[in-house]
């Protein structure tokens, strides 16, 4: 049985779309439409104001893959206008209050309506671009020049009680007993 992917189910390319270019991969229009992904437009609203067909964006997603690098940098460059847009959002507090028979009322609908909208971004955000946007914390350690960390050989010395040695001659032991092949790694 045959695997059903998003490609498969688009109409394979005839003779007469490639002779009439109905199809055809159209650079300036393709960046129209990212322009407007970066400059925050959802999908449909950017499909909508660049004049291309949702039929021939999904056509040019799969076939082209300079096309498709390019919505994708793209949406991930519209995380930043979003980040603008949930300061906007936050700081805009015009329909936090309405006038009730007694005064001023806060206006939970407005605000639960607000905070939405930034949790939708934030969320879109965090999937878009996680390592900048997520919530997950993730430390990493790595050596010099980013290399695995390497054991480091303890030299662990029988010291006759109440004498104390400095670290640095500590340090000249080791290194001598490891120059004369001594050194005891466990």
């Amino acid at each position: 049985m045959e695997e059903i992917t998003a490609r498969s189910l688009l109409p394979a390319d005839s003779a007469e779309d490639a002779v009439i270019g109905k199809y055809a991969y159209d650079e300036e229009l393709a960046k129209i439409f990212c322009m407007y992904i970066v400059d925050g437009k959802t999908q449909k609203d950017a499909l909508h104001e660049s004049g291309l067909s949702q039929h021939v964006y999904y056509r040019w997603k799969f076939r082209v893959p300079e096309f498709a690098q390019m919505v994708k940098l793209a949406m991930e460059e519209r995380s930043w206008a979003h980040q603008e847009q949930i300061l906007e959002i936050a700081d805009d507090a015009t329909d936090d209050a309405i006038m009730g028979a007694a005064g001023p009322v806060v206006n939970g609908k407005a605000i639960r309506r607000a905070d939405l909208m930034i949790q939708t971004r934030k969320w879109i955000m965090g999937k878009m671009m996680p390592k900048v946007f997520g919530d997950k914390s993730q430390m990493e350690l790595t050596g010099a020049d980013g290399k695995d960390l390497a054991p480091t050989a303890i030299n662990i010395m029988a010291v006759p009680a109440g004498h104390f040695i400095s670290e640095e001659t500590a340090m000249k032991q080791n290194q001598d007993a490891a120059e004369a092949g001594t050194l005891r790694e466990e």
